[in-house]
C-alpha cells in the first residue's frame, strides 16, 4: 500500500475540493435560467419619465420586465403585485397563452386599473415594444 504523509494528504484533499468546486460552478453556471433575456436594463434613470418613476418601496427598480416571459419572482417585483398575482399570471398566461396588450391584463383577478397604471411603466411584451405596440 502507498503511505502518504500527513501534507500530501492535505494536499490530496485541497485538490479533489477545488475540483468539485469547479464542477459545482459550471454545473449552476449551465442549468440556471438566463434572466438577462427577459429583462431589458434602463441605461439612463434620469432621462425617464416623470410618469415612469417607481413607487414606494420599488425606488431601485431600473427594468422593464418581459411580462410574457416573466417568473412568479420577477414579476413580484413589480409595485403593488404579489406572488399571489404574480402566479395568477403565469397560470393565466399558460392557460390563455401570450399577453397582446396591456389591457389583456385585466383579465387576470386583483389587477384592476389603478394596478395597471402602477405597473404599465415596467413591463413590457416579449415581440412588442414597451407601449405594447409593434
Amino acid at each position: 500500500m502507498l503511505e502518504a504523509s500527513a501534507g500530501e494528504r492535505k494536499t490530496v484533499i485541497f485538490v479533489i475540493a477545488l475540483l468539485m468546486l469547479g464542477l459545482g460552478l459550471s454545473w449552476i453556471k449551465n442549468n440556471l435560467p438566463q434572466v438577462s433575456a427577459r429583462i431589458i436594463h434602463f441605461d439612463d434613470r434620469d432621462n425617464m419619465p416623470a410618469s415612469h418613476t417607481p413607487h414606494a418601496l420599488h425606488t431601485n427598480q431600473k427594468c422593464a420586465i418581459s411580462i410574457n416571459e416573466a417568473t412568479i419572482e420577477e414579476l413580484t417585483s413589480l409595485p403593488g403585485v404579489g406572488s399571489v398575482i404574480a402566479r395568477r399570471i403565469v397560470e393565466y398566461r399558460q392557460k390563455h397563452g401570450p399577453f397582446q396588450s396591456f389591457d389583456a391584463l385585466l383579465s387576470v383577478k386583483g389587477i384592476g386599473r389603478e394596478k395597471l397604471r402602477r405597473i404599465r411603466p415596467y413591463i413590457r411584451f416579449t415581440d412588442f415594444d414597451s407601449t405594447g405596440i409593434m
